[in-house]
């Protein structure tokens, strides 16, 4: 009897490990500051919408890359890595850990993978 392939396990983890590096070192390079915009009359900072579509995006990467891993292993991995990605930032210099950041990664996480059970669900009704 065959082992099944480790494969997609390490691409997964090396994926949300990269991602955690990104998230990290990549604001320190842009050139600007994330303003306020109002979204139906609420004043909401883009720094919150940019976390929430980086772990919407993260979630919808493993997806497209058909990594087959189910929902219910995905989402404590990518919510594991959402708090990871802002509790990281006590440590690291001139990054600051924030509430708000936090709550917006979390949100990401639950958008993406609502975004993928959806997809996975039309993609089996195609299939039938």
């Amino acid at each position: 009897m065959a082992r099944p392939s480790n494969t997609r396990w390490i691409l997964f983890f090396a994926l949300l490990a990269m991602w955690i590096l990104i998230i990290q070192v990549l604001p320190r390079f842009l050139p600007f500051s994330f303003d306020r915009i109002a979204i139906a009359g609420i004043m909401v900072h883009t720094d919150y919408l940019t976390h929430v579509l980086l772990f919407v995006a993260i979630v919808l990467i493993v997806d497209l890359l058909r990594l087959k891993i189910k929902v219910m292993y995905l989402l404590p991995f990518v919510l594991f890595a959402a708090v990871v990605a802002e509790v990281i930032q006590l440590y690291i210099p001139k990054r600051t850990f924030n509430y708000w950041d936090l709550v917006s990664n979390i949100a990401g996480v639950f958008i993406g993978i609502i975004l993928v059970w959806i997809v996975r669900k039309r993609r089996r009704a195609k299939c039938d």
